[in-house]
């Protein structure tokens, strides 16, 4: 699960600290004191360089993750807004195959939040079979439906440019 993981790499850190203090004190008292001394002046400079150019990989790696977060929040909001607008639109067809309209689209969110967001939160995506499966049964609904009257067809011309939404965001 996501603590074991968080410990294990707090494990891995602080095995990876005390290593480095040790090996620290060995050179440390291999080569003496004043050896020390003498390349102070050296490897200092190295270490500001070695440690900027560190800081700087650091801060590219947050800031791509971050984007990535960003933009992963902003797909799943747009995905999430066109089912909302798909399953209210349905009312408009309620002899007319809106009610498995309706629930084609809750079959799909509960197989995207089930198995597919268990999986990002263990950082292995990949897409559910079965929410591919679920994604293939509203296309087909949607495309049994037959609008009668004039405010049906737009609220189906509607339902299909927000399926389409909903697919890009996918």
């Amino acid at each position: 699960s996501g603590m074991s993981i968080f410990l294990l790499y707090i494990a891995i850190v602080l095995v990876l600290s005390l290593l480095a203090v040790v090996v620290m004190l060995w050179l440390r008292k291999r080569i003496g004191g004043e050896t020390l001394r003498r390349n102070h002046e050296v490897a200092g400079f190295v270490y500001s360089v070695v440690g900027a150019i560190f800081a700087v990989t650091v801060a590219l790696m947050v800031d791509t993750v971050h984007d990535e977060y960003i933009a992963s929040e902003r797909n799943a909001s747009s995905e999430a807004i066109a089912i909302g607008a798909i399953y209210h639109l349905a009312d408009w067809f309620p002899e007319n195959g809106g009610q498995a309209l309706k629930q084609n689209l809750r079959d799909y969110v509960n197989m995207v939040v089930g198995p597919e967001w268990a999986g990002m939160a263990r950082a292995v995506y990949r897409p559910a079979p079965e929410a591919e499966a679920a994604m293939q049964t509203i296309s087909s609904t949607l495309r049994a439906i037959k609008p009668d009257t004039a405010q049906q067809q737009a609220a189906y011309s509607e339902m299909v440019q927000r399926f389409m939404a909903m697919r890009e965001h996918r």
